[in-house]
């Protein structure tokens, strides 16, 4: 998720990288607001705009400790990597607890269940990814209030590696809702002001989620469920 993205800072770029292609989220966790910060919700579902090229929005479900990533076609493009073929849509079925992870390719494709994936640290957690948490644990400016898609958000800005952040982070639970930088990212124009937007939640709900987006094979289950 590279090196010529962030060309001041190559090893930034290739964490947010990893950070935004192996979770397929793009959602990350700020600090604690106060103490009396709400406990982190363990099912929600959201839709997120990222800044893969190509990409549109993608879909995550979470359920205690299973995520469910539903991920849209990306057509045939060309950036200053080169040529990309067409990528088809994609279920990734996480485990937070294991980090075992399968697959399967929308819509009538099955998953490979003898073959399970592994992502490292809490990435695919909304509330727990370390990559954005670095950028958290710097100093911030206060912006005031905005807001993302409706929703109300604290603006912030930092630095880190000499590049600079806006954010928006959610006044309840402290996750960001948009993020945006000074500096190009994986081939991406900048937006009309000069800034690239890594992503954007277009909406967050917390609450029960419909048990059938996490039904596969026993054998995936046991696969990553497995320690």
């Amino acid at each position: 998720m590279p090196e010529r993205t962030l060309v001041k800072k190559p090893h930034l770029a290739r964490a947010f990288m990893a950070g935004l292609a192996i979770s397929q989220l793009a959602w990350h966790a700020a600090p604690a607001l106060s103490a009396g910060q709400p406990p982190t919700p363990t099912q929600y579902s959201q839709v997120v705009r990222t800044v893969f090229p190509g990409a549109k929005e993608q879909t995550v479900t979470r359920d205690g400790v299973l995520v469910v990533i539903d991920r849209a076609p990306i057509p045939p493009h060309h950036d200053s990597l080169g040529d990309w073929p067409e990528q088809p849509a994609e279920r990734v079925v996480l485990n937070l607890a294991t980090h075992r992870s399968v697959s399967r390719i929308l819509p009538h494709g099955a998953f490979d269940c003898a073959h399970p994936g592994t992502m490292g640290g809490d990435i695919g957690d909304a509330f727990d990814d370390p990559v954005v948490g670095h950028l958290f644990a710097e100093p911030a400016s206060d912006l005031g209030k905005g807001e993302v898609n409706g929703t109300p958000a604290q603006k912030l800005r930092m630095q880190l590696d000499g590049q600079t952040f806006t954010v928006w982070r959610d006044l309840t639970w402290g996750v960001a809702l948009k993020i945006r930088s000074d500096q190009p990212f994986f081939g991406n124009p900048p937006d009309a002001d000069g800034q690239t937007t890594y992503y954007e939640v277009k909406s967050f709900t917390i609450g029960t989620v419909d048990p059938a987006v996490f039904a596969m094979p026993d054998a995936c289950r046991k696969a990553i469920f497995k320690p």
